[in-house]
């Protein structure tokens, strides 16, 4: 007779005999959504989860979605205005949308208030409510003092931007002192451009201690005055861009930038069009491109503009043939990191 079990009874070990520096060291792995779900599984996960949730934030963004990006940024700027001492948690905001018109804030911000508010108000005082309730939820992120790293995503419609900077103006306090800044913004048209172009030097002028930054400028020629920016980012170490006028204005100040990160400039291009700069910035050791698929480079030439580099990062298919890298790097570089 076979005396084997129908099953196994594994022994049962509940949350609360696993130590919290464990759990703490399986939410770093989980993302926003699993954490999410995290703190609704009890109120021992929740306190233990919530930090973690709101430390690193990313913003749910899909493509041609723009409203529903604005709304998930607004309903995060609802949770932190009715729970602000969630702000000082925030470290990192990464998918933020370049702009929420105010009234979709202002719809976000009364979704949970009484209806029986409303009744027998003037039309005139219920916009001028909606306009505080709106103008309220933009200025909580002021109170995020704690937060370093901030990516800016998105499109800017024609004359939805104005140099006030919408709910992006938190950045123009000085209790907020970002260490990464990358903004991914495309405006729509001339005017929006101008206006974009106008509060990122606002911007710049107020974070001061910018160690990353990535800005997609507009053209090929620098669209602020060099004097203006020698005050700008005197911390700098890394910087990025998808223009050859943004590298070339900022390289003409003494910056002890480090790492350059190229993105959408042809690399047959880019030594002609900076060689004089990066030549003389000898500080510059790494270099990484997210260029064209299938773009090819010509490692000499590169070094030749670049000799002091010594790691090279691609994040794109390139054609390097292997024979050409070895001769013309090979002889050069005792050390260099090549990362495809």
């Amino acid at each position: 007779m076979d005396s084997t079990p129908d099953r196994y009874c594994w022994p049962r070990v509940g949350l609360r005999r696993i130590p919290d520096d464990v759990i703490f060291y399986i939410l770093d792995f989980l993302q926003s959504t699993a954490l999410g779900a995290m703190t609704l599984a009890n109120r021992h996960l929740q306190d233990l989860a919530t930090p973690a949730l709101y430390r690193y934030i990313t913003i749910p963004k899909k493509e041609d979605k723009h409203v529903e990006h604005q709304e998930s940024a607004a309903r995060l700027l609802r949770t932190l205005s009715q729970r602000p001492s969630l702000t000082l948690l925030v470290r990192s905001l990464e998918n933020a949308p370049p702009v929420i018109p105010l009234q979709l804030l202002s719809r976000i911000s009364s979704e949970h208030t009484d209806p029986s508010d409303s009744q027998a108000v003037p039309p005139e005082e219920i916009s001028s409510r909606d306009s505080l309730l709106g103008s309220g939820l933009a200025d909580v992120m002021k109170s995020c003092v704690n937060l370093r790293s901030l990516t800016v995503d998105g499109e800017v419609p024609v004359l939805s931007f104005l140099e006030t900077g919408n709910w992006l103006s938190f950045l123009l306090d000085r209790s907020i002192n970002l260490k990464d800044l990358k903004l991914f913004v495309y405006p729509k048209g001339g005017i929006a451009m101008a206006a974009w172009n106008q509060f990122v030097a606002r911007i710049l002028e107020v974070q001061l201690s910018l160690e990353y930054l990535d800005y997609s400028f507009d053209n090929k020629t620098p669209v602020f005055a060099g004097e203006q920016m020698e005050k700008w980012t005197p911390k700098l170490r890394i910087l990025g861009g998808t223009q050859v006028g943004g590298f070339e204005a900022l390289l003409s100040s003494k910056r002890s930038i480090e790492t350059m990160v190229v993105r959408s400039i042809p690399m047959m291009d880019f030594p002609h069009l900076l060689g004089s700069q990066l030549k003389s910035a000898s500080n510059i050791k790494e270099l990484i491109y997210h260029g064209p698929e299938k773009d090819s480079i010509d490692f000499g030439e590169l070094f030749a503009t670049m000799p002091w580099l010594s790691s090279f990062r691609g994040e794109t298919w390139l054609s390097v043939p292997l024979e050409d890298f070895f001769l013309k790097v090979g002889t050069r570089i005792v050390a260099f990191l090549l990362s495809m």
